[in-house]
């Protein structure tokens, strides 16, 4: 199961990145629009995958490590111009390396019973009618 969900995420993942970086109307569309320069980024508080698409080289999961985080070996991609196809593209490669990160947490996944036997779990159910709030 878990070699099955790593290769069924990372092949849409290669099939999404085909399709947006050859295609001419995404490229058209996205190259050199909506700039947004280090500085700006950096003065409006921009952070994750917008913050490295215009070029800065900073992500918590590296710097502060928090989580689960140091376990894993996976790299954090950069732009270089800041624009639409920067940002577009540091979120395909994120997922590239999400699901590095997934394989790996999969593998450090000890075996037996995962669920505590003595947890009870409870379902949940709607209410009657099936309507979950009222107007």
């Amino acid at each position: 199961m878990r070699r099955k969900l790593s290769t069924v995420s990372r092949g849409f993942v290669d099939e999404l990145e085909q399709l947006i970086v050859g295609n001419e109307v995404v490229i058209a569309r996205t190259q050199n629009v909506g700039n947004v320069s280090p500085e700006l980024a950096v003065s409006a508080g921009i952070t994750g995958p917008m913050l490295r698409a215009c070029g800065v080289n900073y992500d918590v999961r590296k710097v502060d490590g928090y989580g689960f985080y140091p376990r894993f070996k996976f790299r954090i991609p950069l732009g270089e111009h800041g624009d639409t196809y920067d940002r577009l593209m540091m979120r395909v490669l994120e997922m590239g390396e999400s699901v590095g990160i997934l394989k790996q947490a999969f593998e450090q996944i000890p075996a037996g019973p995962i669920i505590n036997p003595k947890v009870k779990i409870r379902a949940f159910r709607p209410p009657v009618g099936g309507r979950l709030w009222a107007h």
